[in-house]
Formats: structure tokens, C-alpha cells, sequence
């Protein structure tokens, strides 16, 4: 380069300059001057640390040609004031005139630094470098360009050389790293210059191709000092400035435990410290870490019952991922990250049922969810862009179940299936829901995996037990909580103390009076633990409700004694406050309810808005509620069904109609359509709070006790559904109730279904005849194999000990229908064990084994994720000796499911005419063509054109084709 001095540029002085990637790239900077040999002055140039310990430069710094090549070189990093001793190898000596390649790398030993680089350019660009000119500037000079587009020198050769034109720059320059200033990162090298401001760069990928060890070389600090946008345009998956402030925030507010805590002048603990890792399973699959279910591809249905642990789960998803990406900012290096986790947001499913794009939803929600955590706004857009590059993010959807109206439920499935090809993954968290909503869901492109929250087991729960007595510092935190579990054992049912929420009201429960026994069944659970945070209200000192309320209302003229009313009645309030949230359409803020409903206790000249702050902080330490979306709201829906059933129970009119709602059918239905799932938690908690009322128990223990009566066995099972919750039945309820169904057994010709649903309800009601019937059904000595099978499950599933056996003894036994040993198989894999896997394995790959099982089998290790299942089912599709083989039920949910050849499998079934007595190509098109695949609407046409079919089916045909070229037109 000739010797131009660009007076119009600046020095650039490292000095007090300790950050940005100016600074990194100055620090990367080498002056190299280059021995003759010959008596004549050192040549000059620049040179840059492409990776560690490897310098780069043009060629022709150096010399013209490998051979004349020096051994060594001066190098000098003027940034740091240090020198170097930098080696050349004439194998990494890259000189081409004909394609204008000029590269050359120096080694210097000890040297840990690197340039990051990106070959992103668009024409237009601003381009920055710095470099050691001759002359006066040596130490130092920088000079920008634009880039106007790429040259080529040969006909032959692809070499393509960027093109920059701005400051002119001159001999000394050849060899510095130039920076694309819109992403941050070194895009080339300048080689070539003419006086009138025109150069021409060695591409970064050039250079890259003949350094392989840059691959090896962390860019984590550079990358720090980068901007969102030019992370963005750069390509990299590293948070910048404006999503760490987002995750920051995120994490902070993740860390807040979801559930009350007891002592309501405590905080309650950060969730990390009593957080005890949850295992979800789907259908036929073992055991996983529910945190797993994070990292996947798929979109997720997590699906647990009430305090289940679901928000918590979700909100350890935000804080372990969050954490995982700010610890990649502040170390740089990839391997913290975990999975390659997208990016976690969450938010609750009713925050979603506005008419507004989702972005707009996402952003309100999460504005309003992390206030005043943020360091900075959010820009608009920021959730209708990936986050990152490469990156997308993970909208944690908490309590779809909680938007209580179908229609708006399905709008907000509506709006997730309409939104998952944008750069969103989806876990929607939900209560179970009716099959028909979640199918609906699944059958959407990119296909739904479904998880289920397992309750805890017997470890879990020490381990949460131990982490509430050292927050509360027990004095002996292993020995409190050895006695807390074993507490525990005496409640019954067992299953309350596996649920996360009841597990950790029951650890603040014991802490708050050790010595106390613990409540048992869930109503009296949730009754004790309002009862002592209403009573912790009232603690003495200066930090007491009392006091603070008096603070607040004094300069009004309120007593101390007044001030007490406050808090008693906001607690009264809290029940009407549920029962309007639960029942009633009202969408008015909950403290402009309350401040209605209590208005007579406001001083005449306290203004309505401080009035309202008030009762809005007093909500809020009831530690009941707190803040969301501008709002206070119930922390746990539980807690709005346990209070809401309070306020009903205490009205009499409110009673009568919810009676009638729960049981009110059956003078006219014979008690059919009340079974154990036709009872809600909310419902549970409704007997519970009328069982407790001394007014209302008698007409509910009536209508028991005509339940209890009834042959019907719906009925049976439902008084065992209420008794597992732990609601405390009169004596002579149960003893009808078991006398009920145990007559059931008196009939010789009992169907082996009833005699199983029976046996299933007095286990449930620990009449030991339901476990005997049960082991007797398993034995053989009723029914046939697929009622042994279930029989052998029911046990397995109360924990019974010989249930997992009777399932191996039946998979092994060659004696039975191979159906039945596969249907055993499944159940064995459902419950984690791997000798279920193993069987439908070898099942499906059976060549001798009947097409139907090889075909439930295969599709039993569909479920359970097992890629060897779908590869079995498309090839069992194929295979025309299977058509009559195939279970509708399969195909529907092979297209539910959406496999990740579901299409491929479907077509296949549907695929060749000679198939026309096969009932398997009429469903496999259907489905086809509700999924909008054209295959599917052809084969319905040739079906309908086919006489081949029969009547019905060529008119059913012609239906479904007529409906669906109804909606394409549509």
C-alpha cells in the first residue's frame, strides 16, 4: 500500500479505553516490522491474532516468495506493550497474484487472544480498521470504508476479493483485520489500495479455510461487548445487552416461590432453596426429569392435577435456563448451556385471550409480570422475532385449564397453532382437559408430545422436607425432617402428601408447631393452613398487619382498636372474593371488589385511591395473593376452589343450586353419570366444605347416603372418590358403600368388568375384598386375559407388590393371546420397566407374529417417543398382508399424534387401489384429507367412484369429500 497520510483521521490511544471491541481488537493488533537481510530498511505492516498463537498478515509483508521467506519476525502488541517473537513456515505461506489470495501466518507462543470473526457483508456496510502505518503514526491509526461489493481477479479461480472504498491508506496498513461494524467481527484483511481511497480485503473465510485452529478459539469477551443487533446480524447465539436485562429480570422473578408461604411477616424462600426436581412420563415411557422436557424440539401438553407442581416446574424451567444463558455471557464458554435451550418465557394462559396479535399478548403480559425487575423497556417487538439467531423462545403457557370458558380456551389453543411456525416453542401447562381440545392440538403440523407430572416419591418428599427446616432453621434439620415424613405416614390418603403443593403446605404446617399433629385429608390441609396465616396476621411489633394498618389509617383519626377490623375483614372477604372468580363473570379488579364490599370501614376523608393501595398491600400480605397484570390474584387456583367452596357452603341458596348441579340428575338418571371423574378437585372441596358445616351436612350425607345405596356401580366409585380425598365419610355411608359393592360379588354371573371396577373402588375404600378380587382376577379365576391384564395394572398402581409380577408372569406366559401379553407389555413400560420395552421391541419385529400385534406393539413404542416404533409402522403400512390388520383407532391417532412419518405411513395405507375391501384405506384418507393433504381428498374421490365399495361407503365417501371441498373453498 502506498504511504497516504489520512490526515482527517484520528490517533487512536489505548489508554482508559478498557472496554468494547475496539479496544479487543487493538489488543489483537500486532506491529510487525519485518528483517531484510540484505542491509536495506525493515519492511512494515500489520498483522492480527486470528486464533491463539497464530498471527495473520499478507504475504507480501513477509517476502515474495516461501524461499526467501526470514525465520523470524518482531512482532509488537503497542495495546499491551509487549513484544513478540513471531516464527514463519513457509507451509503457511499463501501468495496467488492470479486470484489476488495474500496470506501468511506467524506463530508466538504463549499468546491467548483471537479476533471474532463473521463474513456477514452487505453493500454499504461501514467497515473500521485499525493498523500500524509507516510514518508518523506507526503507533497506531484507524481509517473506515464502506463495502461496495466484491472483485474477482481470475476467469478460473472463485476467489472473490470485498471491495471498500473511504479513507485512503497506505504502506504499513497491509495485514489489518477490518470490522463490519453492524455485526462486530472482523470480516477480512486489507491487502490492496490505490491513493484515491479505493482497497481490497482478503475474505475472512479465506483465511478461516487455512486456519483451522481459529475454530478452537473463545470468543466470549468479545462477544460481551457486542449489541443485540449485532449479535443478531452476526449470527451468534449469545445474549446481548437487552435480553440480559430481559433474563435478569426473568430469572428474579422466577426465583419467587409460587406458593404461600405461613408466616405472612417471613418472606417466603427463593424457590432454588426447597425446589425438589420433579419426573414426568408420557404414555409407555419410563421415568424422565421433568426439566428435561425443556430442552426438546417438540411442542409440549404438561399435564398434572391440582397442585401438581406445575407453575413450579415452569418457573425452575425460567430461572435453570435463564441462569444457564447469563453464565455463557459471563464465561463465554458454551459448554454451561444446556440442551441448546431455546429461550424461556412464561406466562399465564389468561393472559392470552386478547384479540391482539400473540406478540403484542406475550410482551403486555410479561411487561406487567416483571414491572419494575427491568432495568430497561422492551422494545415492542421483541416477541415477534427469534431472541437469538438460531434460537426461539420457549413460551411456557401456565394454567390453560384456568380460562374457564371452552370457547376462549379454544382461541387460545388457536392462537398457539396459528403462532407455531413463528419462532415460538410451546409447553402448555394444564390441568387434564377434555380429549377433544387436546386432540385438536396435537393434530397440528410439528407434532404435541404429552408429559404427565408424576407425584413425589417417598425421597422426593425428604428432600423437600429438609430444604423447609434448614429455611426455617431447625436445629436439627435431618432429624426435623425424618419426623415430618414420618408424620406424613399417618395421613390418609397417602397420595396428599406426594402432591408438590399439599406436600409444601404440610412442611410449613409442621415448622410453624412441631409438636402439633398434622391435619389429615386435603380439606382439613388447606382449612389449617389459611387458619394459621390468618392467625399469623395478627403478630405483635411494628411489622404486624395491625400496626401497619394503624400506621395508614391514623392520620385519619382511626384507633388502634378500628385498625384491627381491617385485616379480619379482608380475610372474611377473601371467600366471596373466590367464589366470584370461580362462578361469576365479573372481571372487575379484585381490590375494586373488595374495597365495595368493605367500604364502610374507609374514613370519610381518605381519597379512593389511597384507600385502595391500601387494601391492595393488605391483599398481598394475606399471602393468599399477589400481584399480576395490575392486578392481585389467587396464588394457586386450589386456593380460589377451597375458598370459593367456603362462601357456597356458608349460603344456603348458593348450597341448594350446587347440590342440585352435583347431584340433582340422579332421581332421573339412576345415578349413571356420576362417576369418580365426573368429580372435580373444586366439587371435592365443595363436599368437603358441606360435609364441615354442621347446617349442611345433613341433606349432603341424605343424598350419600342414597348414592352409597344405589347398585349402580358409577355410584360406588364415586363415594370411594370422595372418601380418597381424605373427606371423612360417615361410618354408615362407607359400610353401605362397601356393602353395595360387595354384593356385586354375590352374583355368580358377575361380568369380570364389573367385578374389576368394583374390586379397583374398595381397595380405594381399604375394604381388603377389593385388593383379594382384584389378586383373584389377576390369578385367573374370573374373566378372561384382557380383564387379568388390567387386574395385574390396578394392583401395580396402588403399589401393590405382586402387581409388577403378575404383569412379567403374564408378558412371559406363551400360553396366552400374544394381544394380551402385548397389552401387558405396555403397561410394564408405562410403569418404567424395561422389560415392557424389551417385548414390544422383539414384537414388532416378528415377522411370524399376526399383523395386529406387531402393529400395537410398534405403535406402543410410538408413544413412548421410541423412533424404532414409527420406522416399524411405516414399514408395516407398506405391506399389503396387514390391511385388514389395523386397529381405526391406531390410524386416528397416528394422525393425532403427528409422527414424524405420520403422513408417509397414512399414505401409505391409503395408497393402492387393489386395497378396496380394506377399511384401513376409507380411514387413512379421511384423516389425510383432514390434514390437508391432497392424497387424501383423491383416494376419498376414487373411493366414491369405486363400485367395488358397496353403497354406504361410497355415500360416506362422497360426503366427507363433499365437506372438505366445502372448507378448501372456504
Amino acid at each position: 500500500m502506498d504511504d497516504t497520510d489520512a490526515g482527517t483521521d484520528t490517533v487512536i490511544s489505548d489508554e482508559g479505553d478498557t472496554g468494547g471491541w475496539q479496544a479487543l481488537l487493538r489488543r489483537a493488533v500486532v506491529m510487525l516490522t519485518v528483517p531484510s537481510g540484505d542491509g536495506r530498511p525493515a519492511a512494515v505492516g500489520t498483522g492480527f491474532f486470528v486464533a491463539p498463537g497464530l498471527v495473520a498478515t499478507c504475504a507480501h509483508v513477509l517476502a515474495a516468495t516461501p524461499e526467501a521467506l526470514p525465520a523470524r519476525v518482531r512482532g509488537r502488541l503497542v495495546a499491551l506493550g509487549s513484544d513478540l517473537d513471531l516464527r514463519t513456515d513457509p507451509g503457511r505461506f499463501f501468495r496467488d497474484t492470479a486470484t489476488g489470495l495474500d496470506l501468511a501466518l506467524l506463530t508466538a507462543d504463549g499468546v491467548d487472544r483471537a479476533v471474532t470473526t463473521s463474513a456477514q457483508l452487505r453493500t454499504q456496510d461501514l467497515l473500521w480498521t485499525f493498523g500500524h502505518p509507516a510514518g508518523q503514526f506507526r503507533a497506531g491509526q484507524h481509517a473506515s470504508f464502506t463495502y461496495q461489493g466484491d472483485s474477482r481477479r481470475s476467469p478460473d479461480e472463485a476467489l472473490e476479493l470485498p471491495r471498500v472504498y473511504g479513507v485512503p491508506v497506505g504502506p504499513g496498513y497491509s495485514g489489518s483485520p477490518v470490522v463490519n461494524t453492524r455485526t462486530g467481527a472482523v470480516c477480512g484483511m486489507l491487502s490492496t489500495s490505490d491513493k484515491a481511497g479505493s482497497a481490497h480485503l482478503i475474505p475472512i473465510t479465506a483465511i478461516l479455510a487455512r486456519c483451522p485452529e481459529a475454530a478452537s478459539a473463545s470468543h466470549g469477551e468479545w462477544l460481551a461487548a457486542l449489541t443485540d443487533e449485532q449479535l443478531a446480524a452476526g449470527g451468534w447465539a449469545f445474549p446481548g445487552p437487552r435480553l440480559v436485562a430481559y433474563l435478569t429480570a426473568a430469572a428474579s422473578r422466577a426465583s419467587d416461590h409460587p406458593y404461600p408461604g405461613v408466616l405472612a411477616d417471613v418472606r417466603r424462600p427463593p424457590l432454588s432453596r426447597v425446589y425438589v426436581r420433579q419426573h414426568a412420563s408420557a404414555r409407555a415411557r419410563g421415568k424422565l426429569t421433568a426439566d428435561e422436557i425443556f430442552g426438546g424440539d417438540r411442542d409440549v401438553v404438561l399435564m398434572g392435577g391440582p397442585g401438581a407442581g406445575k407453575t413450579s416446574l415452569l418457573h425452575s424451567g425460567v430461572s435453570g435456563i435463564a441462569e444457564h444463558w447469563l453464565a455463557l455471557r459471563r464465561t463465554g464458554r458454551s459448554d454451561v448451556l444446556e440442551g441448546g435451550a431455546d429461550v424461556p418465557l412464561r406466562v399465564p394462559a389468561t393472559d392470552l385471550t386478547r384479540s391482539a396479535p400473540l406478540a403484542d399478548q406475550l410482551g403486555r403480559a410479561v411487561r406487567a409480570d416483571l414491572g419494575g425487575r427491568l432495568r430497561e423497556s422492551l422494545p415492542k417487538d421483541i416477541f415477534a422475532r427469534p431472541p437469538m439467531p438460531g434460537k426461539r423462545w420457549l413460551v411456557l403457557v401456565d394454567g390453560l385449564d384456568e380460562v374457564l370458558a371452552p370457547e376462549r380456551r379454544r382461541d387460545v389453543i388457536a392462537g398457539i397453532q396459528e403462532n407455531r411456525s413463528g419462532p415460538y416453542r410451546f409447553v402448555v401447562a394444564c390441568r387434564p382437559l377434555p380429549e377433544a381440545e387436546l386432540a385438536e392440538f396435537r393434530r397440528t403440523e410439528g407434532g404435541v408430545d404429552t408429559y404427565e407430572l408424576l407425584p413425589f416419591d417417598a425421597g422426593q418428599l425428604y428432600e423437600l422436607a429438609l430444604g423447609w427446616c434448614k429455611v426455617f432453621e431447625a436445629p436439627d434439620p435431618e432429624r426435623a425432617a425424618h419426623d415430618l415424613v414420618a408424620k406424613t405416614g399417618r395421613i390418609r390418603p397417602s397420595t396428599l402428601v406426594h402432591n408438590p403443593l399439599l406436600a409444601t403446605m404440610l412442611c410449613q404446617l409442621y415448622l410453624s408447631a412441631p409438636e402439633r399433629p398434622l391435619p389429615s385429608g386435603r380439606y382439613g390441609l388447606y382449612r389449617d393452613f389459611i387458619d394459621l396465616l390468618c392467625e399469623r396476621q395478627y403478630a405483635s411489633g411494628q411489622s404486624g398487619i395491625v400496626a401497619q394498618a394503624h400506621a395508614a389509617l391514623d392520620p385519619y383519626g382511626v384507633s388502634s382498636e378500628e385498625a384491627r377490623e381491617l385485616p379480619r375483614r379482608i380475610f372474611e372477604a377473601l371467600p366471596r372474593l373466590a367464589k366470584v372468580r370461580w362462578t361469576e363473570p365479573d372481571d372487575r379488579p379484585a381490590v375494586a371488589l373488595v374495597a365495595n364490599w368493605i367500604g364502610d370501614l374507609r374514613p370519610a376523608a381518605m381519597r379512593m385511591l389511597a384507600w385502595e393501595e391500601l387494601l391492595r398491600a393488605c391483599l398481598r400480605r394475606t399471602g393468599l395473593l399477589a400481584e399480576h397484570a395490575g392486578d392481585v390474584v389467587f396464588m394457586h387456583q386450589t386456593l380460589t376452589e377451597f375458598l370459593a367452596a367456603q362462601a357456597i357452603s356458608a349460603d344456603p341458596e348458593s348450597s341448594r343450586t350446587e347440590l342440585r348441579k352435583l347431584f340433582g340428575g340422579f332421581r332421573r338418571q339412576g345415578f349413571y353419570e356420576f362417576s369418580e371423574g365426573n368429580l372435580l378437585s373444586g366439587d371435592l372441596f365443595l363436599i368437603a366444605a358441606w360435609h364441615a358445616d354442621p347446617q349442611q351436612r345433613p341433606h349432603l350425607e341424605r343424598v350419600l347416603r342414597r348414592l352409597a345405596a344405589r347398585k349402580d356401580l358409577n355410584a360406588g366409585t364415586a363415594i370411594a372418590r370422595i372418601t380418597a380425598d381424605g373427606i371423612p365419610l360417615d361410618e354408615e355411608i362407607i359400610k353401605t358403600a362397601i356393602k353395595t359393592l360387595g354384593a356385586h360379588f354375590d352374583d355368580p354371573h358377575l361380568h369380570a368388568r364389573v367385578r374389576l371396577r368394583a374390586g379397583q373402588a374398595l381397595a380405594d375404600l381399604d375394604d381388603p375384598r377389593g385388593v383379594q378380587q382384584l389378586l383373584a382376577i389377576a390369578a385367573r379365576s374370573f374373566g378372561i386375559e384382557p380383564f387379568w391384564v388390567e387386574a395385574a395394572r390396578a394392583l401395580a398402581v396402588r403399589g401393590h407388590a405382586q402387581g409388577v409380577g403378575l404383569l412379567k408372569e403374564f408378558v412371559e406366559d406363551t400360553e396366552l393371546f400374544l394381544s394380551w401379553r402385548v397389552d401387558a407389555a405396555s403397561f410394564l413400560a408405562e410403569l418404567g420397566d424395561a422389560a415392557g420395552i424389551e417385548f414390544l421391541t422383539r414384537t414388532c419385529d416378528d415377522p411370524a407374529a399376526p399383523g395386529h400385534d406387531r402393529i400395537e406393539a410398534a405403535y406402543g413404542l410410538t408413544e413412548m417417543g421410541h423412533p424404532h416404533g414409527w420406522e416399524r409402522l411405516s414399514e408395516l403400512a407398506r405391506d399389503p398382508a396387514n390391511d385388514l390388520e389395523w386397529p381405526i383407532t391406531v390410524i386416528r391417532d397416528i394422525a393425532a399424534m403427528r409422527l414424524p412419518r405420520r403422513v408417509e405411513i397414512l399414505e401409505a395405507l391409503a395408497d393402492l387401489p387393489e386395497r378396496h375391501q380394506s377399511h384401513s384405506r376409507i380411514i387413512a384418507a379421511e384423516e389425510l384429507a383432514e390434514l390437508g393433504v391432497p392424497s387424501g381428498i383423491e383416494t376419498l374421490a376414487a373411493i366414491a367412484a369405486d363400485r367395488r365399495y358397496n353403497r354406504y361407503v361410497r355415500r360416506t365417501a362422497k360426503r366427507k369429500l363433499a365437506r372438505f371441498r366445502k372448507e378448501q373453498q372456504g
